[in-house]
């Protein structure tokens, strides 16, 4: 399943728009649509409607790390690794990061045995980026948490 979004990510330049656009991107991948319509249709009062959605947010990263050991942004790289992004402009395009910043969450994730790095077989200044058995049963055990998030 691939996360077919009306938006362009790059629009988005402070983490805050971007989180936001992930939290929106994440309610559409557990195919929350009522949710969404009901989220929009609150929108009286916007300002208080995306505090409670940082707020949200940021209880989901820090239920992520104390619970599973990875933040939100991980969380989100693998959902993107698992689909259709393989390289790092793909991830880095996908998720709104810069080049660096998904540079850095990839070793990261890397460094926690989540995901491979090879070479790609066409381009040898490519590198490609995939799952391990490991970071594909970190998906598995994650996705509840993105559940009960949506549902709160």
């Amino acid at each position: 399943m691939t996360l077919n979004t009306p938006l362009n990510v790059k629009l988005f330049t402070t983490h805050y728009q971007r989180s936001l656009f992930w939290y929106i991107c994440i309610l559409k991948y557990f195919h929350i649509e009522n949710f969404i319509s009901c989220f929009m249709k609150q929108f009286q009062a916007p300002f208080c409607q995306i505090k409670t959605s940082w707020r949200k947010l940021q209880q989901l990263d820090t239920s992520l790390k104390k619970k599973h050991n990875i933040c939100l942004d991980e969380a989100i790289i693998l959902c993107c690794l698992s689909q259709r992004c393989k390289c790092q402009g793909d991830v880095a395009g996908e998720t709104g990061l810069t080049a660096t910043q998904a540079s850095r969450m990839l070793s990261r994730l890397e460094n926690k045995s989540l995901i491979i790095r090879t070479i790609a077989p066409e381009d040898k200044r490519k590198m490609i980026f995939a799952l391990t058995q490991d970071g594909e049963n970190k998906l598995k055990e994650i996705t509840p948490e993105g559940i009960n998030f949506l549902e709160l």
